[in-house]
């Protein structure tokens, strides 16, 4: 059977008006890659690093954005 768990997180900063979304935790993408993740955010890109083994940390780019629906 297989999995499909995700989690879906929002990212904003005050000072600027961008909104960024990620899929913070993919089955298929970290499913078995480590116990405890601790994510950095940054405008360009998000990181994870691994806590729990001496890994290098591995860093995604940002979700698309959706345009709105123009109805």
């Amino acid at each position: 059977m297989r999995q499909t768990t995700r989690y879906h997180c929002t990212f904003w900063w005050p000072e600027a008006p961008k909104v960024l979304e990620f899929d913070i935790f993919d089955v298929d993408r970290d499913d078995h890659v480590c116990k405890v993740c601790v994510w950095y955010a940054f405008e360009g890109l998000i990181c994870r690093v691994r806590r729990d083994k001496e890994e290098p940390t591995f860093c995604f780019n940002w979700n698309p954005r959706n345009p709105p629906n123009k109805s």
